[in-house]
C-alpha cells in the first residue's frame, strides 16, 4: 500500500460518510462545526492542507490541486435563521445559497443592502470571494475556525458588539486562506417604498494579493499553515 493510499484510508475511517467516494480530490463535507474543528486538526496530524470550497463550485479544465490537499466542502452547513424585524439581522451558515437568503429576508419584508439577486453559489463563496470585502457594511459577527482547531466568535447582533480591530472583515475575500467561514450574522435593513437598486454579478477580474499585513493577519489565524494558499 503506497503513502498516499494509506492517507486517503485513514481519512474514511476517521470521518466515515463526509468523505466523498469516486471524486477526483480527495474531499470532505462537514456536517457540523465540531466536524470542521477535527478535520482540521486531522490536516495539522497529518501535514495536509485544506482547500474550502462553496457548494456547486467546478474546477476549471486547467485547475489541478496539488498533493497533500484536502478540499473541504461547505454544502452541509445550510442553516438560516428567521431575518429578524426586531434585531434586523439574519444568522446564515456559509453553506446557504446567496438566493435563498434574499428570498428568505424579502419574506419578512426586509432587505440587504447591495445583495446580489444572480450570484449562482453560497454565502461563504459570496463573502470569501473577490467582492467579499464589499460587503464589510452588512456583515456584524462571524463564526469560524482558524489554523489550529479553534472555533472563533467575532462580533455580534449589533454594530457595539465590534469594537477594536475588526477580524471579520479581513476574512471578506480571503479566498479560504485563513480559516474556515463557518457562519455570519448580517445586518438587514426595511424594506423601502422606493424601487430597490438591483446588483448584478458580473465575473471578477480583480487579483488578490497576498503579501505585507494580510500575510500577517493570515499567520496569526493559521500559524500551522493549514490553509491552501496562493504561491508568491
Amino acid at each position: 500500500m503506497s503513502e498516499s493510499q494509506g492517507i486517503l484510508e485513514n481519512l474514511t475511517q476517521t470521518f466515515g460518510k463526509m468523505v466523498l467516494p469516486d471524486v477526483e480530490f480527495p474531499t470532505v463535507i462537514p456536517d457540523s462545526l465540531d466536524a470542521v474543528c477535527n478535520i482540521v486538526n486531522w490536516c495539522r496530524e497529518h501535514s495536509w492542507r485544506i482547500l474550502p470550497v462553496g457548494r456547486g463550485h467546478t474546477f476549471s479544465k486547467e485547475h489541478h490541486v496539488p498533493g497533500g490537499v484536502l478540499t473541504m466542502l461547505s454544502s452541509a452547513r445550510r442553516g438560516i435563521s428567521e431575518a429578524s424585524g426586531a434585531d434586523m439581522v439574519v444568522e446564515v451558515e456559509a453553506g446557504v445559497p446567496v438566493s435563498t437568503v434574499g428570498e428568505v429576508v424579502a419574506h419578512a419584508g426586509l432587505r440587504l443592502e447591495h445583495w446580489p439577486e444572480d450570484y449562482p453559489g453560497t454565502v461563504g463563496g459570496l463573502l470569501a470571494g473577490a467582492h467579499g470585502p464589499e460587503y464589510r457594511g452588512i456583515v456584524l459577527g462571524a463564526i469560524f475556525v482558524d489554523g489550529t482547531g479553534r472555533i472563533v466568535h467575532l462580533g455580534g447582533a449589533v454594530r457595539k458588539d465590534v469594537s477594536g480591530f475588526d477580524g471579520t472583515s479581513v476574512l471578506l475575500g480571503s479566498h479560504g486562506t485563513m480559516a474556515w467561514l463557518d457562519r455570519v450574522i448580517l445586518r438587514l435593513k426595511p424594506r423601502t417604498t422606493s424601487p430597490l437598486e438591483r446588483v448584478s454579478w458580473p465575473p471578477s477580474t480583480q487579483k488578490k494579493e497576498y503579501s505585507g499585513l494580510y500575510r500577517q493577519i493570515a499567520n496569526a489565524f493559521d500559524p500551522d499553515d493549514v490553509f491552501l494558499k496562493p504561491k508568491g
